[in-house]
Formats: C-alpha cells, structure tokens, sequence
C-alpha cells in the first residue's frame, strides 16, 4: 500500500482530475497486477476515486 499526497500551493481541480486520469490510463495499458485503489482529494475537497482490477 502507498499513500501519496502533495499539492503544490496553485494546483487546480482540474489538474487533479486530468493526472488521475492519466494514471487510470496507464495502469489500464500496462502489466498492472493486483487491485489498485486511487483516491485523490482536489484542492476543493472533491474526492475522486479509481479502482483498477486487471
């Protein structure tokens, strides 16, 4: 398990939202094994959640 949170003092939502997009993207295009669970807090408080089962 890793938790990773950093927000720089200007990210936006909308940068949030479009990295974990990315990284659904790339985890849907690679040899990911196992469960993912991704679960980010915009600078607004919005939760996003991407789980990833190959």
């Amino acid at each position: 398990r890793v938790k990773l949170s950093y927000f720089d003092d200007d990210t936006t939502d909308e940068q949030v939202r479009t990295a974990i997009a990315i990284t659904q993207r790339i985890l849907e295009q690679s040899d990911a094994r196992g469960r993912w669970q991704i679960i980010a807090i915009t600078p607004a408080g919005d939760e996003i959640e991407v789980v990833f089962r190959p």
